[in-house]
């Protein structure tokens, strides 16, 4: 059920964002990351190479539908 919902409203945010107009020039997209502890050498090399994935999506395939994606790890 709540499931349903949340789909409910993450349709109604993007049909009001397409029907207004409005374009981000960028898509963020964040992470959080373990960059300390026991999965830190995971967390580590995981933000590495989600950050080199999303520079090849900018550089060679032109972005997401002409947008550029910014990526930013949170550590935790």
């Amino acid at each position: 059920m709540k499931n349903n919902i949340f789909w409910a409203v993450v349709a109604g945010v993007i049909c009001v964002s397409l029907a207004t107009g409005t374009r981000a020039q960028t898509i963020k997209v964040g992470a959080v990351i373990n960059l300390t502890g026991p999965a830190s050498s995971y967390g580590q090399y995981h933000a590495k190479g989600l950050q080199d994935y999303f520079r090849y999506v900018n550089e060679v395939k032109g972005g997401v539908a002409g947008r550029k994606i910014e990526f930013s790890p949170l550590p935790s």
